[in-house]
């Protein structure tokens, strides 16, 4: 199963184009090929742990193994 990334308001980010969006970043910098077909889909090839490591402001937390949750 795929991650996907949570907020308290119920937006969630489960793919690459909203990621990118939401979080104004370059997937490619995590792992994301840059394949253009793969923009609307899952989050799989993204390396969200590294991410969130990075931006520990983003206050973040694994949650049940298959969300990122905001704290």
């Amino acid at each position: 199963m795929c991650d996907s990334i949570r907020f308290n308001s119920g937006d969630d980010v489960g793919t690459v184009r909203k990621f990118q969006d939401r979080f104004n970043v370059d997937a490619k910098l995590y792992g994301f090929d840059g394949d253009e077909t793969f923009l609307d889909c899952c989050l799989c090839d993204i390396d969200l742990e590294l991410f969130f490591k990075e931006r520990p402001e983003l206050n973040f937390f694994y949650d049940c193994g298959d969300w990122w949750e905001r704290q």
